[in-house]
């Protein structure tokens, strides 16, 4: 797990909320504290969508694609005002999680960017689950090192935190 602080708020949060920047990313949860509170659960609710559809949806996870929620946060944080709070989780979809992982994308649950915006300070978190508990951090290290080339290549600045 590593932290950075991102440089540009402004930039960052355009391409959160304004881009496609991370719309294949699939949302696990959000909150926004602003105008009103905001919470959205990112599992996907297999009652709502036919079944062509769900299926096609699981293929890429359990969680709903961000894209398909993007504008909602948009609109609770657009305004007069940024919010005083906000995070959004996004899970890595399957075929970059196999790509970060290499050879054994297995035993990865789920590779994770969680976006905090608290006190006018946007953070990035990596973090990485496991089926399984294992004292390999291999997936973990893999990830770690893959972030920062996804932020440089999203033209996101950050810089490590402490």
């Amino acid at each position: 797990m590593k932290a950075y602080n991102i440089i540009n708020t402004a930039s960052c949060m355009k391409k959160l909320l304004s881009e496609d920047t991370f719309d294949t990313f699939l949302l696990v949860e959000a909150s926004v504290k602003g105008k009103v509170e905001l919470s959205l659960n990112g599992r996907l609710n297999d009652s709502f969508f036919p079944d062509d559809k769900l299926n096609r949806l699981l293929e890429k996870g359990q969680f709903i694609p961000y894209g398909m929620v993007r504008k909602i946060l948009f609109d609770s944080m657009m305004g007069e005002y940024l919010p005083s709070s906000f995070s959004i989780i996004l899970c890595c979809p399957s075929d970059l999680i196999r790509k970060v992982a290499g050879d054994n994308p297995d035993p990865v649950n789920g590779m994770y960017l969680n976006f905090r915006y608290r006190q006018e300070k946007l953070i990035l978190t990596t973090g990485v689950s496991m089926k399984t508990f294992s004292i390999d951090k291999s997936a973990e290290t893999l990830f770690d090192n893959f972030v920062p080339k996804l932020m440089e290549s999203v033209k996101i600045a950050f810089e490590e935190a402490n």
